[in-house]
């Protein structure tokens, strides 16, 4: 078992959407992920993405992705700027905006929403690996 991460920290901005979905993706393929979940990635990381967007001060926040093999799965963390997306927030109010906390939670539903403080929020979830193990 491996503790190294491959990290990714870009603007929340919408021109560094694109490029968190293919940073997201590419390590998913290189790690040996199907692609059905890669697909499910990059709609997840794009869902936390725009809220980080929407949520971010004028002057910008940030968004960083952690990408790290545990135990025959990737785990991905996402750190963005957030009022609340506690998982007691769920389903009675989604303050992940609008349906995206609901879409993150139904491709994964062992997802965690935790709150760091000063509104910084962590989204983690893990993507399982082929059988026949990563390339990397």
């Amino acid at each position: 078992m491996t503790t190294d991460s491959i990290d990714l920290e870009l603007p929340a901005a919408p021109e560094f959407a694109g490029t968190a979905r293919i940073f997201a993706a590419s390590v998913a393929r290189q790690f040996g992920a199907e692609e059905e979940a890669v697909a499910d990635v990059k709609v997840a990381v794009s869902e936390v993405c725009n809220f980080a967007i929407d949520s971010s001060d004028p002057d910008g926040g940030k968004v960083r992705i952690s990408i790290r093999p545990v135990e025959g799965k990737l785990e991905f963390e996402i750190e963005a700027k957030a009022e609340s997306l506690s998982e007691s927030d769920y389903p009675e109010e989604d303050t992940f905006g609008n349906l995206g906390q609901g879409v993150v939670l139904g491709l994964f539903p062992d997802t965690t929403f935790t709150e760091l403080g000063e509104h910084l929020v962590r989204t983690a979830f893990k993507v399982d690996l082929r059988s026949s193990g990563s390339s990397v």
